[in-house]
This record gives C-alpha cells, sequence and structure tokens, in this order.
C-alpha cells in the first residue's frame, strides 16, 4: 500500500480513471506491518484519489489473497482482510472484494492447484478465479 501511495503519481494520476481496482496489503503484511498501518496508508491513498482524480471514482480494495507460501501468516491475512472490510463500509463509493473465499476448498484449506511452483503467485487457475470474481464488478 505505501509503495502505490508513493508512485500515486505515476500509476494513477495520469489515467483520470472512473474505477480503480486496488490490490495491495499482501507483501505489507508478509513485510511486518499491521492492518493497522496499512489502513492508514490506504486512507492517505484513498485522499489523494478524491482530492487529485476524483471526489466520485468508485475504489475497489482487493483482499489479500492465501497462499501456500506463506501459510504461516493465515492469522495476520485474516484480520487484515477483516479490517479493510470494514474500513471499506465506513467510506463512500468503496467496495471491498472478496477473493479469499473462492480460493478456499470446502473444508476451509486453500486450494493446492491455484499457484505455479513458488506456491506464492497464481497461475491460470488461480487468475480465473480472480476474473470471474472481478468480474462483476467492472463497469
Amino acid at each position: 500500500m505505501s509503495d502505490l501511495l508513493y508512485y500515486f503519481d505515476q500509476l494513477i494520476l495520469p489515467y483520470q480513471p472512473e474505477q480503480i481496482f486496488i490490490y495491495e496489503g499482501d507483501n505489507d503484511t508478509n513485510g511486518g506491518k499491521t492492518s493497522e498501518q496499512i489502513l492508514k496508508d490506504a486512507s492517505l491513498l484513498l485522499n489523494k484519489i478524491r482530492s487529485r482524480v476524483s471526489s466520485k471514482v468508485e475504489v475497489l480494495f482487493i483482499s489479500a489473497k492465501p497462499s501456500l507460501a506463506r501459510a504461516q501468516l493465515k492469522d495476520q491475512y485474516l484480520k487484515f482482510n477483516a479490517d479493510l472490510k470494514a474500513w471499506t463500509e465506513k467510506q463512500q463509493n468503496v467496495k471491498f472484494v472478496d477473493v479469499w473465499t473462492p480460493m478456499m476448498d470446502k473444508k476451509g484449506e486453500v486450494m493446492r492447484d491455484l499457484f505455479i511452483e513458488d506456491q506464492l503467485h497464481m497461475n491460470e487457475k488461480g487468475y480465473l478465479i480472480w476474473k470471474k470474481v472481478i468480474g462483476r464488478y467492472v463497469r
């Protein structure tokens, strides 16, 4: 989240978007940041978007995804996702997009066949899940 905030002028501002999908928090959590620290940056980012892009642009925050490589951080990711969802519900024209749940099996475990060899980055099957979930929100 902090990197997107830092590179806002290059990554968001030039495009004057009507919708912005933001996937941040995964690496921040892995890097030791708390959900409170990440949401502080999200608030700063949202304020920049509102003041420099448009007060009416729809902003959609995508949940952190599960992964086998970072399974030891599951509780931190679940907390971040819950905190992010609660935070988005308090914002105007902001939505929470849950990609965590559809990546889990019926036993509540992350599906093992959604990742490339590093067990962190998704393969085609993982991205198809994201396409289906996120596609519901694309205008």
